[in-house]
């Protein structure tokens, strides 16, 4: 139970609930977590002892839609159609629900302030984010010029940083209308650039600390026209080490639990409502809604994790002061 962080006085519940599929059932636990003041609600399946699986039962299939229906495996290998490695499936179950709608103009963009988990003074850090571009030559994020990500005017990634002499820059492009997954990681030296999981770019670059700048997503400190996003963001994850390529690959089809090792920020965007977007890991790095920024649907190609899924949320004008309880309310129809 180490994916419980910061609990203390007794304040959880726990309840053994059924699924969809015979003969499978699944925890699901309520937490208080002290560190953000809000209660963290984990789905974990049950394993065949009785107790936690947290790496799920993962089925895989086929890379080609036309032949989804036909491929349903265990374990990883190839399609008999296509002779290509067979994919993860994506869990529809909790499917991203909202994302972040920029519109490119009046200031819309989310501020992080200036927290110091997101000062990296030349360490390494990785940032990840799902992306669907109307327009191109836009930031997704930037902590004034000490980091840049975003997309320059050919659609290709670019990470940039201050005192570099040039950014490294993706030699796959973006498409736009579409959700893609993009992921920037340094190691202190050397920057890669991943494009759906896969290196798309890298180069040595120097890192020079700045002081006063706010972080931002969607936004570039100038805040002209040409320096905010358009389009759709959703699932921004930034972490304080390289994530290797094979993370990358591994996880990015599926909501995190939020206190993996190294991340420092995860904004799912699922609020919906609101002003605030709301920082999933514990170290509460909640963002603010600017300008035009807006919740909207989301399509973007993100489920639940097989093994343990979180969430949290707050009840409006109560606190927690002693133990939860919980309780299943089950109802069975002919429809």
């Amino acid at each position: 139970l180490s994916f419980v962080r910061n609990l203390t006085q007794g304040r959880f519940a726990a309840v053994l609930v059924p699924t969809a599929v015979s003969g499978a059932r699944r925890w699901q636990l309520f937490a208080h977590n002290d560190a953000t003041a809000r209660i963290d609600s984990f789905s974990v399946e049950q394993g065949v002892q009785g107790l936690f699986n947290t790496q799920g039962t993962r089925f895989y299939t086929s890379p080609d839609p036309v032949y989804r229906d036909a491929v349903f495996e265990r374990s990883p290998g190839t399609c008999p159609f296509t002779n290509q490695d067979l994919v993860p499936v994506t869990s529809t179950e909790g499917h991203a629900e909202t994302a972040l709608g920029l519109t490119g103009a009046n200031d819309a963009h989310v501020d992080l302030g200036d927290p110091a988990a997101l000062r990296f003074g030349g360490k390494a850090y990785s940032i990840e984010a799902w992306v669907k571009p109307t327009a191109y030559d836009r930031p997704v994020l930037s902590r004034g010029g000490e980091y840049r990500l975003g997309l320059d005017a050919g659609g290709s990634l670019f990470l940039a940083h201050e005192g570099a002499p040039t950014a490294v820059v993706s030699t796959e492009t973006v498409p736009k209308d579409v959700y893609t997954h993009l992921a920037a990681t340094f190691d202190g030296t050397t920057a890669k650039l991943y494009v759906n999981g896969k290196l798309s770019g890298s180069g040595a670059m120097p890192f020079t600390p700045v002081t006063g700048a706010g972080t931002l997503i969607g936004k570039q400190a100038a805040g002209t026209t040409a320096g905010l996003f358009e389009g759709d963001l959703d699932e921004v994850r930034v972490w304080n080490r390289e994530r290797t390529a094979a993370e990358l690959a591994d996880d990015l089809n599926h909501r995190l639990i939020g206190n993996e090792a190294g991340l420092v920020a995860y904004y799912r965007f699922d609020e919906g409502s609101g002003a605030t977007a709301y920082d999933q890991s514990d170290r509460a790095l909640h963002g603010t809604l600017k300008g035009d920024a807006k919740w909207t649907g989301s399509d973007a190609p993100v489920g639940d994790h097989p093994g343990v899924r979180r969430d949290s949320f707050v009840l409006k004008g109560r606190t927690v002061e002693s133990g939860m309880s919980a309780v299943i309310y089950h109802q069975q129809e002919n429809v």
